[in-house]
């Protein structure tokens, strides 16, 4: 025990900091711009007491749209909270947005400042932005094609004017004066690595497998700003480095306005990938993750050699997912070869085989409108070309020109299949164009237009299987463009969106994947929401925000319902429909049984003591079953089953009934 001494005083306050960061660059006329505020309170310094203000002052080139930020209450051009902040903490940041003047200057200068909490000053700070000068001219963004040749073997095909690469070197052209990824996560797979997926970078031989990606949001973005009138090769690297079935789609935007320019969609890229691009001016490229451990870009790269050839693309035109079996007409024309000896007519200038596949017919004479239409018949035919690892279609186009040639794919019996349809030079291997589908049970066609030899290879991703149902010839421009509401990207006619399934049947808790076909809408993307509900104020539902077009159920359903969903097209000009019928919960009680009592002394005078009073009357008793042993019997009100049948029942009779059918008079 010790009496006496010094004092101690301990912090005399708090130390409260502030800080002020942009995301990307800003452009004039942009729209939704991002700043992120956070108040910091000093390492050792005592807690705050009483309120924190945080104030925006606002230059005149730019105009606030909002703050907001957890625990934080805001206002106008203010944000305040009362909660303690210990010494070394930090509260939650502000984020905020705002919109920039088509005229803005640059820089704009963005002061915020930080009072109260107990202290007695007011600190200031501030964010000197660069503002990109756009003279009027939109962004664009021209996809030129996927490359999974090269892998990570990009110095002399890639980045010969500049490149940034996660974790690793950045030098960008002139022409580029920022790279910035917004809400990543760098991580790093493998350093000094001789993985032929992971990149150069030198030509000793040295490889790094890194990349950026979405942390607690689905979303990750990078902002380019490409300063120039002529669009400049813009390719990403994807590579799904550590095989966890990685889906992501890659849509580029109109940095000042927000306006979509092209979106793709990635999968079953282990082997790594590149997208390609002709882009120009101020651009935010969303990486979003739609199933897989989250979204991956590795690199951007700028410039090319020869960059018109050394990316293999075979132009892709149509994903079609609403014509099904109602294939005359549309597809066809110039020939077709239905599977397993459905139908066939040779074009007369092709000849094309299938290799190392097997047949199979599910259903024929079918009236189900995924089966194929048999010509000159009647009813449909629902067969396959499949193998569990791969199977090709070798396609001699022999006349010189160039001719559509399209795939009908199809999930007959719901085997969840998922497979990758890749175009091949048959001469020199180059890869010309690769396409990944899941979810066809309501069937798709693939459409490209091809010349000279070229082999189609179908590779099992998932399910049982890959399997191909027809293949069918047309004219370039002809049939084949996805008719009947089909999902041509492009072709002039007026734009329309079809989903499918249309129709889906599901339980409490079950879920659907919707896929949308946006015709005559090039570049467009859909945006999944749902509609009416019958009946009106029931549960409807959600739809993932990971995985697009995942419809979710609810947990319970108390009735029948009715849901409609839509998928609007971006620029919304369009939209389609389909319908849910959701099947109510089926609720099961447990079976209980509590013993009570055994009694010995009442024996046959039941009445008054065992039995509903009301049982004085056959019309009001309800059934209840006698179990005896011997002349006394023992009445049981029905809760318990017997073991056997041959129990009688009664109703409201004072009679006693002896049964030897039951097992000692005693229910089970």
């Amino acid at each position: 025990i010790f009496f006496g001494g010094g004092v101690s005083t301990g912090p005399s306050g708090p130390s409260l900091s502030i800080s002020k960061t942009h995301f990307g660059s800003f452009s004039q006329g942009q729209q939704g711009a991002a700043y992120s505020v956070i108040v910091s309170n000093g390492v050792g310094a005592g807690a705050t007491s009483g309120q924190v203000t945080v104030a925006e002052t606002i230059p005149a080139g730019l105009s606030l749209v909002s703050m907001a930020g957890t625990g934080w209450s805001c206002g106008s051009t203010t944000c305040t909270r009362g909660d303690v902040l210990n010494g070394g903490a930090a509260y939650p940041p502000i984020a905020v947005i705002v919109n920039v003047a088509s005229n803005a200057s640059s820089p704009q200068v963005n002061q915020v400042s930080v009072s109260g909490g107990g202290s007695t000053v007011t600190i200031p700070t501030s964010d000197s932005t660069a503002i990109i000068t756009t003279g009027g001219a939109p962004s664009s963004a021209s996809f030129v094609g996927f490359d999974s040749s090269t892998q990570g073997n990009w110095i002399g095909v890639y980045g010969q004017d500049g490149y940034s690469m996660a974790l690793g070197t950045t030098r960008l052209p002139g022409y580029v004066p920022e790279v910035t990824p917004v809400n990543q996560i760098n991580y790093l797979w493998a350093a000094n690595t001789t993985d032929i997926r992971a990149l150069q970078t030198d030509t000793t031989g040295d490889r790094l497998g890194a990349t950026w990606y979405n942390g607690n949001t689905p979303t990750f973005s990078i902002d380019v700003d490409v300063a120039s009138t002529t669009p400049q090769r813009v390719a990403l690297y994807a590579v799904d480095f550590t095989f966890h079935s990685r889906v992501e789609t890659v849509q580029i935007v109109d940095a000042p306005t927000g306006t979509p320019l092209d979106s793709e969609t990635i999968a079953n890229f282990t082997n790594g990938i590149y997208l390609v691009w002709n882009v120009s001016g101020h651009v935010i490229i969303n990486v979003t993750c739609d199933s897989g451990e989250n979204a991956v870009i590795s690199a951007v790269l700028f410039g090319g050699t020869n960059p018109l050839t050394t990316v293999h693309f075979l132009p892709f035109v149509t994903s079609d997912a609403a014509t099904q079996g109602n294939w005359q007409g549309v597809y066809g024309a110039d020939g077709y070869a239905l599977a397993n000896g459905g139908a066939q007519k040779n074009p007369l200038y092709a000849s094309f085989q299938v290799q190392n596949q097997q047949n199979w017919t599910w259903a024929s004479g079918s009236t189900d409108p995924r089966a194929l239409k048999i010509p000159g018949g009647s009813g449909g035919i629902a067969a396959t070309w499949y193998n569990a690892a791969s199977f090709t279609f070798s396609v001699n186009i022999n006349d010189g020109a160039t001719h559509r040639v399209a795939l009908y794919t199809l999930d007959w019996d719901h085997e969840n299949r998922a497979e990758t349809i890749q175009l091949v030079d048959a001469n020199t291997s180059a890869v010309l164009n690769t396409q990944y589908i899941s979810n066809f049970t309501g069937g798709i066609y693939l459409a490209w237009d091809i010349s000279g030899q070229v082999k189609i290879v179908v590779t099992w991703t998932g399910g049982v299987n890959a399997a191909v149902s027809a293949i069918f010839f047309d004219p370039v421009g002809g049939s084949g463009s996805g008719g009947n509401g089909g999902g041509s990207t492009g072709g002039g006619g007026t734009e329309s969106v079809s989903v499918s399934p249309q129709t889906a049947n599901l339980n409490a808790g079950g879920t659907q994947q919707f896929a949308a076909t946006v015709t005559n809408g090039a570049g467009q993307t859909v945006t999944w929401s749902l509609g009416s509900v019958s009946p009106a104020g029931a549960a409807p539902g959600t739809f993932s925000t990971t995985t697009k077009g995942l419809y979710l159920a609810p947990a319970t359903v108390s009735v029948a319902e009715t849901v409609q969903i839509q998928a609007a097209s971006s620029d919304g000009t369009a939209s389609g429909t389909a319908t849910i019928n959701l099947a109510p919960t089926v609720t099961t009680v447990d079976a209980t049984a509590s013993f009570v009592k055994s009694d010995t002394g009442t024996e046959g005078n039941w009445q008054g003591t065992y039995g509903s009073p009301s049982c004085n009357s056959s019309a009001s008793c309800g059934p209840f079953r006698l179990h005896t042993t011997s002349t006394r019997s023992l009445f049981m009100n029905g809760l318990l089953p017997t073991r056997s049948d041959s129990c009688q029942s009664m109703r409201g009779t004072s009679s006693a009934v002896a049964s030897t059918g039951c097992l000692n008079g005693m229910a089970e």
